[in-house]
């Protein structure tokens, strides 16, 4: 691994420990550009970061990410990780439930002078929302959240 592969994974170890376990949104200038690209929204900008992680923030509570994994090739850095929480705020149209939650992600950084520039996230959502007692497929068909029981 080269030593740009091992500052880079060390930029997205500080991006889940410091932003999205610690909630330190101060530190996050210093680890994404001015251009950063979120996919699939296709929104940019910092603030656009800031805005998806305090959404985050405000739908689960003791949020804990854990990296399972961090690969580094060139540009790019995987990370494959758990996020255990409890769901105490809004989500999407989906009022807090109060349920434990655990669920499972990949996104893959593309870093360029030191900085996140774009991600792609790959994030179990209906194994999240099954548990939440919503069901994923009644709610895509209706346009809206259903309970799992109804």
């Amino acid at each position: 691994m080269t030593q740009e592969e091992h500052r880079n994974i060390g930029l997205v170890q500080t991006l889940y420990e410091a932003v999205l376990n610690q909630k330190d949104l101060s530190v996050l200038p210093a680890l994404v550009g001015q251009t950063v690209l979120l996919h699939p929204s296709e929104e940019r900008g910092p603030e656009a970061y800031a805005a998806l992680i305090a959404n985050l923030h405000r739908a689960f509570s003791g949020q804990h990410f854990t990296l399972e994994d961090l690969i580094a090739t060139g540009d790019r850095v995987v990370a494959r990780w758990v996020m255990h929480a409890v769901h105490s705020g809004p989500l999407n149209g989906i009022p807090a439930t109060g349920k434990r939650v655990k669920q499972t992600g990949t996104v893959i950084y593309r870093i360029e002078a030191g900085k996140i520039v774009e991600m792609w996230p790959e994030i179990d959502r209906m194994g999240m929302l099954r548990q939440l007692g919503i069901d994923p497929l009644a709610a895509v068909s209706a346009g809206q959240p259903q309970s799992a029981t109804a």
